[in-house]
C-alpha cells in the first residue's frame, strides 16, 4: 500500500519543501512524499523541476551531487538479504542469450523493498531478439526457480520490461506531461549486467524537462558490479539460433505468446493497463503511473 507521508529528513529538504508547498507549487521532492518512498539526501539530482538556490541560509552545497553515492535516511531492512540474492546469481546472467543489458528497477532501486517485494528487471536485447531474449530467462529462471510465480514473489525475478537496443529512448512512452514517474524509473536503474554499454542514460535526455539537475550517467549505487561477458550456454545458444533460424523462431514466439496476452487482456483488463507487446518492447506490468500522477499532484 502506498503510504501518503515518509519519515523524518534533513531540515534542509523539509524547509525547501514547505517553503513550496507555501508559494502553490510542487515541492522538489514531491515524488518521493507521495509514494512513501525514502528522500535522497545530498544531492540536487532527483529535485524535481527545482533549481536549487540558496534560500532560508541553506547553503547550495548541501545539496549538490556526489558522484552516484546516493545518502539514504535510513537502510531498507531487507536491502542486505535482497542485495546477497542479486550477488549469489549474478554468475547466471552472462548465460542469457541475446541479452545486452539488465537493469534494477522499482522497489530495490528506490529503497522501498516490503517483506515480499518481487525483483524487477528491465532488459535490454538485442535486435530482433526481444522474445526470444525473454524466452529463455524465463526458461532458465525457472529451472532455478527464481523467477517469481502467482504464489511466490519474495525473493524473485519480475521479468516484466524488455526492449531491443534501437529503442532506449523511452520517451515516447510518457502518458502526458504530469506523468513523472517514468523519468525517476528510468534516472533509478541500476545495471547488473553489461554486455554492452548502459546506454539508457544517454538516450534520454528528455528527462532533464522533469530532473534538470540530472545528468545521462548512473546516479544509484547499490554496491553491486556489473556481470559482463558471456558465458558457454549463451554462445551455443545464439550459435544455433544465428539468422532466419532466429528469427523463425522469434517470429513463432511472438505469434504464440501474443495469443495467449490478448486472452489475458480480454479476461481481465483491469490488470492489464499499459501492457505492450511489439517487435522491439515487451511491457507486462500493470500499469499505475495515471494513479500515481493523481497522488502527486493532489497535494500541490
Amino acid at each position: 500500500m502506498i503510504k501518503k507521508k515518509i519519515g523524518n529528513v534533513k531540515n534542509g529538504v523539509q524547509k525547501l519543501s514547505s517553503n513550496r508547498a507555501e508559494s502553490g507549487t510542487l515541492s522538489p521532492f514531491c515524488f518521493y512524499e507521495a509514494l512513501g518512498y525514502p528522500i535522497p539526501l545530498h544531492s540536487s539530482v532527483f529535485a524535481y523541476q527545482q533549481e536549487m538556490k540558496e534560500e532560508n541560509g541553506l547553503e547550495k552545497s548541501d545539496f549538490l551531487s556526489r558522484g552516484i553515492e546516493f545518502s539514504r535516511e535510513k537502510e531498507n531492512l531487507y536491502h542486505k538479504e535482497y542485495l546477497m540474492f542479486l550477488k549469489k546469481w549474478s554468475w547466471l546472467y552472462k548465460q542469457f542469450p541475446f541479452v545486452d543489458v539488465i537493469y534494477l528497477a522499482n522497489s530495490m532501486t528506490f529503497n522501498a523493498l516490503h517483506a515480499d517485494s518481487d525483483i524487477d528487471l528491465f532488459v535490454v536485447a538485442q535486435e530482433r531478439r526481444v522474445w526470444l531474449a525473454r524466452f529463455f530467462m524465463t526458461l532458465m529462471m525457472r529451472v532455478y526457480s527464481i523467477k517469481r510465480t502467482r504464489k511466490i514473489t519474495r525473493k524473485r525475478f519480475c521479468l516484466s520490461f524488455f526492449i531491443d537496443r534501437n529503442n532506449q529512448n523511452l520517451e515516447a512512452l510518457l502518458l502526458h506531461r504530469r506523468d513523472i514517474y517514468l523519468p525517476y524509473w528510468i534516472a533509478y536503474l541500476v545495471p547488473i549486467y553489461l554486455h554492452a554499454g548502459a546506454l539508457i542514460y544517454s538516450q534520454n535526455l528528455w528527462i532533464q524537462n522533469y530532473l534538470p539537475n540530472w545528468s545521462p550517467q548512473q546516479h544509484i549505487s547499490l554496491g553491486i558490479h556489473p556481470s559482463e561477458g558471456r558465458g558457454l550456454f549463451r554462445k551455443i545458444i545464439e550459435i544455433c539460433f544465428y539468422g532466419w533460424i532466429g528469427d523463425f523462431f522469434e517470429y513463432c514466439i511472438q505469434k504464440i505468446w501474443s495469443l495467449r496476452i490478448r486472452y489475458l487482456i480480454a479476461k481481465k483488463p483491469e490488470l492489464h493497463r499499459g501492457v505492450l507487446y511489439t517487435e522491439s518492447i515487451l511491457k507486462f506490468h500493470n500499469d499505475k503511473r495515471n494513479q500515481y500522477s493523481e497522488l502527486i499532484f493532489r497535494r500541490r
